[in-house]
């Protein structure tokens, strides 16, 4: 835990905000609209399918949160490879 906090407090001050919002978010456990709309069409999905203009959301849905997790993981993940070459 401790190599952890201390990659996260060598981030900029904006990953380190991002990290924080998304820990705040997971404590008070309430998700974003995105998030529970998304959740909504993946059962629909399975219940009784989708239809044109729910694909489309649902694929674009995917594509923000893919950019989100990038921003959000990426710099952890290359501070992770780093210490591990070191």
């Amino acid at each position: 835990m401790e190599k952890a906090l201390g990659l996260v407090s060598q981030l900029s001050r904006p990953q380190q905000d991002a990290i924080a919002a998304q820990i705040v978010d997971l404590v008070e456990h309430q998700p974003d609209p995105a998030s529970m709309r998304f959740q909504w069409l993946i059962e629909q999905k399975y219940i009784r399918g989708l239809n044109a203009a729910e694909v489309a959301e649902i694929e674009q849905l995917e594509s923000e949160f893919q950019k989100q997790d990038e921003v959000f993981y990426r710099p952890i993940l290359d501070r992770l490879v780093d210490a591990n070459h070191s």
